[in-house]
């Protein structure tokens, strides 16, 4: 007696030990967050974790949240405030493969094949833990060899996969023969799978008492039989598949890591939406309030344009300003003329055509005009003095774009915006 319990509890300390082992390969660590951790309002920055894990899973939250994204490194979405984001290692391990899953060998000697009529039959499990289905036993009482069809599904019925298996000749229902059915098949945590023959040479089926659910180790369970895709049809039978042999799959999950990226936000300048210039005045003119600022010509901010450039009446100018490297929003500035000429040296001027391809044609001048043409960028490109009424211009030679065309006499301007195409 002494020596069975020395036995036993040398048994248990081996146990111990063991599972102490294991628990403590079963970790995982974010050890540092790299990245871009100061941003510009609008723009997004790139986060890389160093881990010791399998993969790398980011986070709205310490704890539970939105999962943002699985990967390393991490693009953030653009930002406009600033936003912690966590980092969670995890990996995978492989627990202690086991048999006598589900029930450990047959009670009855009920040899029968699958009925087409009412395929498949099998067993329905569910899945608490991750695990690899290693292998299955059946008994095998046909006198001859065979071929069995087995399908894994999930609880919507889908195939998850299916395996055809050639079974050696086995015996009689009363001496069946043991044979084990490789499958190799990670099984995700859920419920509601199956386990299916879809046709089969005879083998045994219990029908005796099963006191379902049949534990699957601490992975799973077999929870009842099921013929015809049913799960009211023969849920008492134990069909065909025994001693289940399977390896946990054990997930091993870090501590979240916080990092802060901060966004810094600069304000549009400020400034009137309309400003009145006089004929001949830039943008230099414009009366806006703002840091490093720098003016373009569309809305998108695509084209910038100098301080020198010569306004245009009706014209809308966009400027931003630039504090700690960021840039701001774009304020629109409207420039309108406060004289109207019109009436008087240029009230019976015209031009065309606009746009233009070859040449532009200026007609009933006042004489001793100044003609200029510049590029939105301010960069001259025809400068001339005329003495007659109808001037032309060669615009062939220019780029595609607007120009300028300022028009000066008798100490009056006007200025002409043309489209070149």
């Amino acid at each position: 007696m002494k020596n069975n319990y020395l036995k036993i509890n040398a048994l248990l300390f081996v146990l111990f030990i063991n599972s102490l082992s294991f628990a403590q390969t079963c970790t995982t660590s974010i050890t540092n967050v790299s990245g871009t951790t100061t941003i510009c309002g609008g723009t997004n920055t790139t986060l890389t974790a160093t881990h010791d894990g399998d993969d790398v899973y980011w986070y709205d939250a310490a704890t539970n949240g939105t999962l943002l994204y699985t990967g390393n490194p991490y693009q953030t979405t653009s930002l406009n405030t600033t936003t912690s984001f966590w980092a969670e290692s995890r990996k995978q391990i492989l627990g202690t493969t086991t048999s006598g899953g589900g029930k450990l060998t047959k009670t009855t000697t009920s040899g029968t094949t699958v009925n087409a009529g009412t395929a498949p039959w099998g067993l329905v499990f569910n899945a608490s833990q991750s695990f690899i289905l290693n292998s299955v036993d059946v008994f095998l009482s046909s006198s001859s060899p065979g071929t069995l069809v087995i399908d894994l599904k999930d609880s919507n019925q889908t195939v998850l996969q299916t395996w055809t298996i050639s079974t050696p000749a086995g015996g009689t229902g009363s001496n069946p023969v043991q044979f084990t059915v490789p499958l190799n098949y990670t099984i995700p945590v859920g419920n509601g799978y199956r386990l299916l023959a879809v046709s089969s040479p005879s083998m045994i089926r219990d029908l005796g008492s099963n006191s379902f659910p049949f534990a699957i180790g601490t992975v799973g369970s077999v929870t009842q039989g099921t013929i015809n895709n049913s799960l009211t049809s023969n849920p008492g039978v134990y069909y065909f598949f025994y001693n289940w042999n399977y390896t946990p799959v054990v997930n091993c999950v870090s501590t979240r890591q916080e990092t802060v990226v901060t966004v810094n936000t600069t304000n549009q300048p400020t400034g009137d939406a309309q400003q009145l210039f006089t004929l001949g005045q830039t943008i230099a003119d414009l009366t806006v309030t703002g840091t490093a600022l720098t003016w373009y010509s569309d809305a998108t901010g695509t084209t910038q344009i100098p301080t020198n450039t010569v306004l245009v009446d009706g014209t809308t100018y966009y400027v931003s300003q630039t504090l700690n490297g960021c840039e701001s929003p774009l304020l629109a500035v409207t420039a309108v003329t406060t004289l109207n000429n019109e009436t008087t040296v240029f009230s019976k001027l015209s031009y065309f055509p606009n746009p233009v391809k070859g040449v532009f044609t200026v007609s009933n001048l006042e004489g001793n005009s100044q003609i200029e043409v510049y590029t939105v960028l301010g960069q001259q490109m025809i400068t001339k003095s005329y003495d007659s009424k109808d001037v032309n211009l060669d615009f062939s030679g220019f780029n595609n774009g607007i120009y300028l065309v300022k028009i000066t006499s008798q100490n009056e301007t006007k200025i002409i915006k043309v489209l070149k195409n």
